[in-house]
């Protein structure tokens, strides 16, 4: 049996799918909207349970519903009289809808429709209504951004190409808000096919590991811009792919190795390097979390040989008790949709299913650098004895 509460509840739902699409006209209002209160009971259930179903049917009657909202009743024999036994809402319009849903539907009707009506005086282009629905979460300031940004690049249709997103010239948009997402709504308002500003090349900072090349007076760090001619000053035997800098950059000493500090997301653009894919033997070590074997797989979709070290089930078992589900920015790190990752072993997927399960209890991330140096050299000396 739904109270009004449970109304409610079901109401803000329904109003937070289907609101924006409404106000858009690419779906009209049902006629009515009709939310059943009642599951189908039979005469005996009914009267067994009458001691609960008199008093909220009660307080259905006793309800004060706004304008358009009606309370359907069907007659029901209970013992030997007849009860007027409510079935249903019925909701006539958009207004009665957004009225007794109540709490902030009330101003975010008005916002949808203001922001719709903005969209469609600013611009002429069929993709509004889809535009409309995307940035329905924005909040007012990134919205007007947005149509200030989509006003320039119309405007300007040449003088973006071959700026990069800090030297966008438009008042209170700096490079972090210029992302994949927000340039793709743009270019929808403004007509443009796609916004595609010059990025900086990516540059790998990497550790030269080698005793022999250290003792000698050789330089220990590095670095090569992807897409440029550069080779270390030795070919590597070994590399280890570093998902943090920390790790890369004080990587200690190993015969034959570079480290390489691969910025997360670059790790499969580093593996394409020659001198990294010459190597006798690519190892990477991330985080122990979801990102870190989505990182993996990408790797190994690149380069197959790759082996992981130290982001196995058992690795994550002795340091979990160093983990954190806590994300940058104060958020926790939630549960997530299982990606297939196919490129994994069975015990790194198994650990990287723990992590995104919903009901995992312990820690959803052992960051690279709780796990000490020592047992790294030991088991990449353990790994390379295996060549």
């Amino acid at each position: 049996m739904k109270t009004v509460d449970h109304v409610r509840v079901h109401l803000d739902r329904w109003l937070n799918s289907h609101l924006h699409a409404i106000v858009a006209g690419d779906e009209p209002f049902p006629k009515p909207l009709t939310v059943p209160l009642l599951p189908s009971t039979s005469k005996s259930a009914l009267q067994k349970s009458w001691h609960t179903v008199q008093p909220w049917a009660a307080t259905w009657f006793a309800a004060l519903l706004p304008d358009g909202v009606t309370l359907r009743e069907t007659p029901r024999r209970v013992g030997t009289s007849l009860q007027e036994i409510p079935t249903h809402i019925d909701i006539a319009s958009l207004d009665a809808c957004v009225q007794f849903a109540g709490g902030s539907w009330t101003v975010r009707r008005e916002q949808a429709q203001y922001r719709f009506s903005r969209l469609q005086a600013q611009f002429d282009t069929a993709f509004i209504g889809a535009v409309f629905r995307r940035t329905r979460d924005w909040d007012a300031l990134d919205f007007d951004i947005l149509l200030r940004a989509a006003d320039w690049f119309r405007a300007n249709p040449a003088s973006w190409q071959g700026l990069t997103p800090r030297q966008v010239p438009i008042a209170g948009v700096h490079a972090k808000w210029l992302t994949d997402s927000k340039r793709r709504e743009i270019a929808a308002l403004a007509g443009i096919e796609s916004i595609d500003l010059a990025q900086r090349p990516s540059e790998v900072r990497f550790r030269y590991c080698d005793p022999q090349h250290i003792d000698s007076g050789g330089r220990q760090w590095d670095s090569h811009t992807l897409g440029d001619n550069v080779s270390p000053v030795y070919q590597p035997s070994v590399v280890v792919l570093c998902e943090n800098k920390d790790t890369a950059l004080l990587f200690p000493r190993f015969p034959g190795l570079i480290s390489v500090w691969t910025e997360g997301n670059a790790a499969h653009r580093v593996a394409q390097l020659d001198w990294v894919a010459r190597a006798s033997q690519v190892l990477y070590w991330g985080d122990i979390d979801a990102d870190g074997y989505q990182i993996l797989d990408r790797l190994r979709q690149v380069l197959p040989t790759v082996q992981s070290i130290l982001m196995d089930a058992a690795a994550y078992e002795q340091y979990e008790q160093y983990g954190t589900s806590d994300a940058p920015g104060g958020r926790r790190l939630a549960a997530q949709a299982e990606n297939p990752l196919g490129a994994l072993t069975d015990s790194e997927r198994s650990v990287y299913r723990c992590l995104v399960s919903a009901d995992w209890p312990q820690h959803r991330r052992v960051e690279q650098e709780r796990i000490p140096f020592p047992v790294a050299i030991a088991e990449l000396q353990r790994l390379t004895a295996q060549r």
